[in-house]
């Protein structure tokens, strides 16, 4: 049977890799959830391409991918999931980060100032840097090699170089629509 990563998610109302596969997780003592949640690390690993893999950090470099929904739900720590400053792109049920990773994020985000990052945090950086990618895999091609990229790529470089007051100029997403920030 298939499910979707979003049911996935719900049905283990856990973040795995912090409850389980850490040495202070809450439940790195059962045995049985640790060798269930081991499988997942396995199956993880193979998906992407290494079969034997025995840690998240054997895989924190395929995070990123676009195909790597079942590492994120496996590895939501390493993966950025609980992270309040990692890239959002992959911050969401449905692309494998767990519900429950991505609460701890928000309680660490709601306990930091809201203010704007610099144009040179990491941060910034790698979220706009990643956008090709990213929206390649989302639509299932190379969006560098469409009409509409000049302008997309105009965006991009505007947020690399001027951060957050190139959002007055470029409000949302030419692709998907979607508001770039609802914040002040």
């Amino acid at each position: 049977r298939v499910r979707s990563m979003t049911a996935i998610g719900s049905s283990l109302p856990m973040c795995l890799e912090t409850e389980v596969l850490l040495d202070a997780g809450s439940l790195r003592n059962d045995s049985n959830i640790y060798q269930s949640v081991r499988l997942f690390l396995r199956s993880a690993g193979a998906a992407m391409g290494l079969e034997g893999a025995s840690s998240c950090s054997e895989l924190s470099h395929l995070c990123d991918h676009h195909n790597a929904r079942l590492l994120r739900y496996t590895c939501g720590h390493t993966c950025g999931c609980t992270d309040p400053a990692a890239s959002p792109w992959y911050k969401l049920p449905n692309q494998g980060c767990a519900p429950t990773c991505t609460a701890r994020a928000t309680v660490q985000r709601n306990q930091q100032p809201c203010e704007d990052v610099s144009v040179n945090h990491s941060s910034w950086q790698k979220f706009w840097l990643d956008y090709p990618s990213v929206l390649s895999g989302h639509f299932g091609s190379d969006i560098t090699r469409a009409s509409v990229w000049p302008g997309i790529n105009a965006t991009i470089q505007g947020m690399l170089r001027m951060g957050c007051a190139s959002l007055l100029q470029s409000p949302m997403d030419f692709l998907t629509q979607a508001t770039w920030c609802l914040g002040d």
